[in-house]
């Protein structure tokens, strides 16, 4: 039995730029890269799925929108 092929994440993303872009159909992309056609879908929507927490406020953004809301706040009761 064949070992199961370990994908990084830059790895996946690079097949699913590819997808995306619609140049080439999935099972031409997945021979290529020698994965199975139905693993890229699940990658393609698992990413587009995902897609909003890429421009969402990162915490370190979320705390200083917060503590500068909180300083005008003070300075506007002085």
């Amino acid at each position: 039995m064949a070992k199961k092929k370990k994908w990084t994440p830059e790895q996946k993303m690079e097949i699913v730029l590819e997808v995306l872009k619609g140049e080439r159909m999935i099972g031409e992309i997945a021979s290529q890269y020698g994965v199975h056609p139905t693993q890229i879908h699940r990658w393609r929507n698992e990413l587009l799925q995902n897609a909003d927490k890429i421009f969402a406020p990162s915490q370190e953004e979320k705390a200083a929108a917060q503590a500068k809301k909180e300083q005008e706040e003070l300075t506007e009761n002085l």
